[in-house]
């Protein structure tokens, strides 16, 4: 089991707190997404669009998670 530390913004905080931990055997960011999907099934279309940095550095999506690291995931946004 690894410890993930888990960081949202934007409108993921309608659906998570801003930072939480996981315990999980997940190792992929794929898994990380389905985790996240079951923890709240409503998240699943914004977690779709979503970049993930790992330990402050964009990574993408093949990135293996590894104990401790810190995961940010980042919605789209607009602005005008």
């Amino acid at each position: 089991m690894s410890k993930i530390e888990i960081q949202v913004f934007a409108v993921l905080k309608d659906y998570f707190k801003p930072t939480f931990k996981l315990t999980t055997s997940i190792s992929s960011l794929e898994e990380l997404k389905i985790e996240l999907t079951k923890l709240n099934p409503a998240s699943a279309t914004v977690l779709h669009a979503c970049r993930f940095a790992v330990n402050e550095n964009f990574v993408s999506k093949d990135y293996k998670l590894k104990e401790n690291d810190k995961v940010s995931i980042i919605p789209p946004s607009s602005g005008g």
